[in-house]
């Protein structure tokens, strides 16, 4: 019975599986030469590795199989259960060869799966892969793959092993697995039978698809506006699960098209538009529709400056207008409830002929335009409708925005310095909201009364004519600069009013153009000399004439010094702290006799020159009036006027009311290099000791200080002899008055009782002095005498007990030892003892 079971269940079993329905598994069996791809599992590739062989080889692109050593050799395991990894195959796509030692024939190509899937509009025959279709035209879809030879694998069945899924999600989140057609069709979307590349759903050109105005049993639309996702998926050996997160290998990607309905939708300014800035507006509606649009309701302005709409920006893609001399096809649109009337009748007639205040607007595939308008200046400061429109059966589609323009402003602000020295540069800076261009013009004490230029103040700007203003371009950040350079400007010291306006207009006119103004206060140039490295220098020193030259003088000062005998001229440049610095070389002042110098330091002033001037051979002093390069005086050869005279010439000459030059005096006195030590006091051999004293040199000139013996004699030759001395730098130290210091301090240590000579010498300088120094020895002490004990009275000593000898403990050593070995050797004993019983 049990045996009868055991057949019956048999039986049943094969039964069951003869009635079941084939699976999908006929693509995993393999041919020679098919081709696999990167994540298949589960191939049948015993006909492809035929029996002998258990291995493939792949060689190198460029490789001779017959002749090269392959690059990888893999070991087929089970034969009908393989698995195109990717770790193994990834890098080694193409051909791989049956090998045994060497190479034979092919067995299989590798290659990694690709899909794409695009979407057509069949009523228009458009790509509108990311756009919109209409709703109620037809779509397709179009595939691009490499897996159609898998529809070659022998067994392979259309119906039912298709490689490609398609995956339609609607706005909701809902997936269809199929698709209505015209005339309540359905056409599926999964396992579709790709078998060429490109595929296409439904063939280009048929009056059939996807029918997205199809309407379901109760009458409402099936497929809402909205944008839908078409995904693509493997259904071929698991590709789909196997290849997600594999690197080097790309998931095909989702595409979308939006459904839309047609509805008209026009989108502007949010905020209100500052005027002299340009805005947009965005049609949404129909692909590939045209439109028109224009500003609604503004016929009763004139359209002269000041009173204008919006003006639609030239030359836009998509964006057209009609010629401002005609004819006017756009213009002559007669819109919806106009009761006759056109575009043109709707907008003003200038300028341009009224031709930019309206357009006729194309959309793109996608169905959308953004349109830009521009305001100015001249736009009219209020509320603006633009209407959009397009004809529709006995009726329109119609939209309309509106917004408001509204005055820009500008606003100018001086940099620093507000208050700044004629010659130097005012940083002018601002916002202007509403023009590319930014006006600029300065009034004060005798200037134009509707205004100067800022480069020439005393030429009037002229109401409406741009070139005669100083203007500045406006940044896109609505932000403007103007560096005004203060030099050669003509104008005194004094306080002045800048205007920037938006527009070309006078002072007498800013009622018509927005402004700020801004003051500024301009100083006369000065200089004056700071100081120098002392009131007296000596011969070799370097001297330093420092000061300020306000108003950035770009020709920088000029530096004359006269002594007998003597004239120099030199420029120096001016720092952007308004500081110089001039530095008369040591070379220079070595040459020079004792005495006194006139220095004067000469600032070029308004115009930016010497007017007062050596010529180039530097004999004659040259000046500007009665014109310039007139002699005034010489300083150089015969006739020259020499020392103080020369001096005296040159004021004289700077104090002329005929140049703007200014100068400030100083004087310095040349001396000796003089060096001075301060006497000694008693110094002891081995102890601490200063050499100092007082020089004319400069502060900061180095000194060497030398002290050795004095003595005179021959070496033993029986005993060691050696020099005794001292040597080291000092550097000058700034002291009261011309008188500076020096000191140099040291030890006695290793210098024996003697007399030494004592150095002090210039480093920079060539000057010294020298004295005699005596070190003594230590000082001998006195000794203290040794004071007489006095007598002591008897004293009774008692005998201490005699206290008993104790024997002392031994410390451990041969005797302990004998001890522990013996604890040991009992110890192995009991441990011998047990191993024997």
């Amino acid at each position: 019975m049990e045996m009868s079971y055991r057949v019956l269940l048999i039986v049943m079993v094969f039964a069951v599986a003869l009635i079941a329905p084939p699976v999908s598994a006929v693509v995993n069996i393999i041919s020679p030469g098919d081709v696999v791809f990167i994540g298949e599992e589960g191939l049948n590739v015993t006909a492809a590795v035929p029996r002998g062989y258990t291995q493939i080889a792949w060689f190198a692109p460029g490789s001779r199989p017959s002749f090269d050593v392959p690059t990888t050799v893999l070991t087929i395991g089970d034969k009908s259960a393989y698995y195109i990894s990717p770790a193994e195959f990834l890098t080694n796509t193409g051909p791989w060869y049956l090998w045994n030692r060497t190479a034979g024939s092919i067995a299989f190509y590798v290659e990694v799966p690709t899909a794409a899937v695009r979407i057509r509009d069949q009523t228009s025959g458009t790509d509108v892969t990311g756009m919109v279709i209409p709703v109620g035209n037809l779509a397709s879809f179009r595939v691009e793959t490499n897996l159609v030879p898998v529809t070659g694998r022998r067994g392979y069945n259309p119906a039912t092993d298709g490689v490609i899924t398609l995956r339609v999600t609607s706005p909701a989140g809902s997936t269809f697995t199929s698709l209505a057609g015209p005339g309540g069709t359905s056409r599926g979307l999964e396992r579709l039978n790709v078998n060429a590349s490109p595929w296409y759903w439904v063939p280009p050109g048929q009056p059939d698809g996807w029918d997205t105005g199809a309407f379901d049993p109760n009458g409402a639309r099936r497929y809402q506006s909205g944008t839908y996702t078409i995904g693509i998926e493997y259904t071929v050996n698991r590709l789909q699960d196997n290849l997600p997160g594999v690197h080097g290998i790309s998931i095909p990607a989702s595409q979308a098209v939006t459904i839309t309905s047609g509805a008209l939708r026009l989108s502007g300014p949010g905020d209100p538009v500052t005027r002299g800035n340009r805005f947009v507006t965005t049609i949404t509606g129909l692909p590939n529709t045209g439109y028109y649009l224009w500003v609604k309701g503004s016929g009763q302005m004139s359209g002269s400056p000041g009173d204008q709409p919006p003006l639609v920006t030239a030359a836009q893609s998509g964006v057209d207008s009609d010629l401002m001399n005609g004819p006017y096809p756009i213009g002559s649109y007669q819109f919806q409830g106009g009761n006759g009337r056109t575009i043109r009748d709707d907008v003003p007639g200038a300028p341009f002929q009224g031709t930019y205040y309206y357009a006729f607007v194309t959309t793109s595939s996608a169905g959308t335009r953004t349109v830009e308008w521009t305001t100015s200046k001249d736009t009219r400061d209020r509320s603006y409708t633009i209407h959009v429109e397009r004809r529709s059966g006995t009726g329109a589609q119609t939209d309309e925005v509106t917004f408001r323009v509204v005055k820009g402003s500008v606003t100018v602000v001086a940099g620093q310095p507000v208050s700044a020295y004629i010659g130097e540069e005012v940083d002018l800076s601002g916002k202007n909201t509403e023009t590319d261009t930014t006006y600029l013009f300065i009034t004060g004490p005798n200037l134009p009364g509707g205004g100067g230029r800022l480069t020439d103040p005393r030429i009037p700007v002229a109401d409406g004519n741009p070139s005669t203003f100083t203007s500045t371009p406006v940044g896109s950040d609505n932000t403007w600069e103007y560096t005004w350079d203060t030099a050669n400007t003509g104008i005194d010291a004094g306080t002045y009013t800048i205007f920037a306006t938006s527009s070309p207009r006078s002072r007498d006119f800013l009622s018509a153009t927005e402004y700020s103004t801004t003051t500024v206060r301009l100083a006369r140039g000065y200089i004056g000399a700071t100081g120098q490295s002392a009131q007296s220098v000596a011969q070799g020193d370097v001297l330093h004439i420092t000061g300020i030259a306000t108003g950035s003088p770009q020709s920088g000062v000029a530096i004359w010094i006269f002594g007998r005998n003597t004239y120099l001229y030199r420029t120096v440049d001016v720092n952007s702290d308004s500081g110089f610095d001039y530095e008369l070389p040591g070379g220079t002042t070595s040459d020079l006799a004792s005495g006194q110098y006139l220095v004067f330091i000469q600032h070029p002033m308004y115009n930016g020159q010497f007017d007062v001037y050596p010529d180039p051979t530097g004999t004659t002093v040259l000046g500007e009036y009665p014109v310039r390069g007139s002699i005034i005086f010489r300083v150089a050869g015969p006739g020259s006027l020499q020392g103080p005279d020369a001096a005296e010439a040159l004021r004289h000459a700077l104090d002329s009311p005929a140049i703007d030059d200014t100068y400030t005096k100083l004087s310095f006195f040349v001396a000796n290099p003089d060096i001075t030590i301060h006497p000694f006091g008693q110094v002891i051999t081995g102890r601490p000791f200063s050499i100092n004293g007082t020089t004319n040199l400069a502060s900061g000139d180095r000194l060497l200080v030398q002290v050795y013996s004095s003595s005179f004699g021959p070496t033993p030759k029986s005993s060691g002899g050696g020099f005794s001395g001292i040597s080291g730098t000092v550097v000058v130290q700034k002291g009261p008055g011309d008188v500076n210091t020096w000191a140099f301090d040291t030890t006695a240590a290793g210098l024996p009782p003697d007399e030494y000579i004592v150095t002090i010498s210039g480093v920079e300088v060539s000057v010294s002095a020298s004295t005699t120094l005596d070190i003594v020895p230590v000082p001998t002490p006195t000794p203290t005498p040794t004071p007489t004990p006095s007598p002591t009275a008897n004293i009774t000593t008692t005998v201490p007990t005699t206290i008993p000898t104790t024997t002392p403990t031994p410390a451990p050593g041969f005797d302990a030892g004998l001890a522990f070995a013996g604890i040991l050797i009992s110890l192995a004993s009991i441990v011998l003892w047990k191993r024997k019983r």
